[in-house]
């Protein structure tokens, strides 16, 4: 889904945008994009093993 809007913006980028530009703004898309899963991965991760840690000692 994510990847389907990022091409999208690209052709709107690149038809208004001189080729530089566009692999600039491509670029910082892309480390934002990576950055952002990066995060919510980690985020997953703590919950679950908060998750996992408050549910032990109950069962």
């Amino acid at each position: 889904m994510a990847t389907i809007i990022v091409i999208i913006n690209m052709a709107i980028i690149s038809s208004t945008k001189s080729t530089y530009e566009t692999y600039d703004i491509m670029f910082k898309t892309l480390t934002t994009v990576l950055a952002a899963i990066t995060v919510l991965s980690a985020a997953n991760k703590a919950v679950f093993a908060f998750v996992r840690l408050s549910i032990k000692p109950i069962t």
